[in-house]
């Protein structure tokens, strides 16, 4: 399970996530529903081939006009260096 992870049980959540695969890289946006929602500093993919990313925030916009629940940004990483800081 994620470090920092909340959980919904009966709906998922409409995240914006934003991607960024290299620091001179504009961010990458994406419309996902999840029922899992990863915290800072865990780890996720977009797929089982799919390159791994690093949260480095998740944002909670409260304002009553925002379509989306939850944005995550998060940045590529390598996961055998990643797997070797552990």
């Amino acid at each position: 399970m994620f470090n920092n992870s909340i959980r919904v049980d009966h709906n998922y959540l409409k995240v914006f996530l934003h991607l960024k695969d290299t620091p001179s890289d504009s961010w990458s946006n994406i419309e996902c529903n999840w029922e899992i929602l990863p915290g800072k500093g865990d780890l996720l993919t977009l797929s089982t081939t799919g390159s791994p990313y690093k949260v480095i925030a998740v944002l909670y916009p409260i304002f009553q006009e925002s379509e989306y629940d939850v944005e995550v940004y998060a940045v590529k990483i390598d996961l055998d260096q990643e797997l070797s800081l552990s």
